[in-house]
């Protein structure tokens, strides 16, 4: 009788089905390793939580394509005011906190995942703020394949700062104690996301230096009535973006 890899027991034939097909590792050991990767996985995303600072702010409720405008009145409100810290760079120390509630039902059309949905949101916010935002991690739902929550930072933050090669000429990018964050859970059977967005100090913009091609020019003007997601969408199935 064969022996399990794992617990080293004798057992029966039958016990090395799993699945309509036979293991080395008995069927009992297969399922208990399955249920102690399950709850490893639980907890970790328990303490991804935990860890993450609430944030008390009222909860906004807008479509996708009304994000940009909300993100830029924003900060424009927080630049303008009266008051605000100013920081030892001359720039106002001025916090960014918000809870966005969004509804994705006029944007999806049933072929799209959770990580095109993000792509989407992340651009949206870019065009409204001019930070660029750095994918950091994913947790996927257990049950729903198509619920999952995306965690970015602050590409100009010190947390996302990456070590040089000795002897590099690279042009060092500008670092800020920002604590520039942004996490979204995005639920794709319920056509809606929600979003949280931190950031400590609203610092200076990176430095871009790309141009528009001609022919990405071009194709912008001949679809000015597209929305800008879509815009993007025919711009990248072109190859052109």
């Amino acid at each position: 009788m064969p022996v399990c890899t794992s617990c080293h027991q004798t057992k029966q034939d039958e016990a090395f089905f799993h699945k309509n097909k036979k293991w080395k590792t008995c069927q009992n050991c297969i399922e208990q390793r399955a249920l102690k990767k399950q709850k490893t996985k639980r907890k970790r995303d328990d303490q991804v939580v935990e860890e993450e600072e609430p944030m008390r702010v009222t909860l906004r409720t807008v479509g996708l394509m009304e994000l940009s405008n909300l993100v830029s009145t924003e900060i424009r409100n927080l630049v303008h005011n009266p008051q605000p810290p100013i920081g030892p760079d001359g720039t106002p120390q001025c916090s960014l906190n918000l809870r966005v509630a969004l509804n994705l039902s006029n944007m999806i059309t049933g072929n799209e995942n959770p990580k095109d949905v993000a792509r989407w949101i992340v651009e949206e916010i870019e065009r409204a703020d001019e930070y660029n935002w750095t994918y950091n991690c994913m947790n996927t739902s257990m049950r729903h394949k198509d619920v999952a929550k995306f965690y970015y930072v602050c590409s100009q933050s010190i947390v996302a700062m990456k070590e040089y090669k000795e002897g590099s000429n690279r042009k060092r990018m500008e670092r800020f104690p920002c604590q520039g964050k942004m996490q979204m859970k995005i639920d794709m059977p319920a056509s809606e996301a929600m979003l949280e967005i931190h950031h400590g100090i609203l610092h200076n913009r990176p430095t871009i230096t790309s141009e528009i091609n001609e022919e990405c020019r071009k194709e912008i003007e001949e679809n000015l009535q597209c929305s800008p997601i879509h815009l993007r969408q025919i711009l990248r199935t072109k190859n052109i973006w």
